[in-house]
C-alpha cells in the first residue's frame, strides 16, 4: 500500500506538466490526476453524462448547464463558462471527477482554482461520487499546500 506522502510527492512532481497555467491550477490538476490514478473515476458516455449532470444539478438546486461535445483536440478535457452557464467536454467519454470539477466552477461562480472552487469541488465529490474519493482529494490537496476548508465543513 502506498502512503499518502508518496501521492503528495507524485502530485507535486506532476504539477510541472501543467506549465501553461498558474501554479495553483497546476497543483489542482495534478491532485486530480493522482486521485484518478489511485482510486479511478467512473467514465461516463455522452448519454450517461447528460443524466449525471442533470441529477447533480437537480440535487444542488441549480439549472443544468448547456452541454456541448467537441472532438478530442488539445490537452483540455473540459471547460466551464460561468457567464453562459455551459460546459464543453472533449472526447467520447469523460470521468466523473472532471464533470464535478466543471460543475464546481459553475456552483462556486469561480473561473479559477482558488479556495472557494476547491471547497466546492471537494463537497461535490463527497456528495455525488464517494466519501473515499473526497477524503483522498482533500488530503492530497492539503498535502501539496493548497488551502482547503476543514474536512468537517465540507459535507
Amino acid at each position: 500500500m502506498t502512503s499518502i506522502s508518496q501521492f503528495i510527492e507524485d502530485a507535486k512532481l506532476a504539477a510541472g506538466n501543467y506549465q501553461r497555467c498558474d501554479h495553483e491550477s497546476a497543483l489542482c490538476y495534478a491532485v486530480e490526476g493522482v486521485v484518478e490514478t489511485a482510486h479511478g473515476w467512473k467514465r461516463l458516455s455522452k448519454p450517461e453524462l447528460a443524466l449525471f449532470v442533470d441529477a447533480v444539478c437537480d440535487t444542488e438546486g441549480i439549472d443544468s448547464p448547456e452541454i456541448s461535445h467537441l472532438r478530442r483536440t488539445g490537452s483540455v478535457i473540459a471547460s466551464a463558462d460561468i457567464e453562459y452557464h455551459s460546459i464543453e467536454f472533449r472526447g467520447s467519454t469523460v470521468n466523473v471527477g472532471s464533470v464535478l470539477h466543471e460543475i464546481a466552477h459553475l456552483t462556486a461562480g469561480a473561473s479559477g482554482h482558488g479556495i472557494v472552487f476547491r471547497n466546492e469541488f471537494v463537497r461535490l465529490v463527497r456528495r455525488h461520487s464517494s466519501v473515499e474519493h473526497a477524503a483522498f482529494l482533500h488530503a492530497v490537496m492539503q498535502g501539496v499546500g493548497l488551502e482547503v476548508a476543514p474536512w468537517q465543513a465540507l459535507s
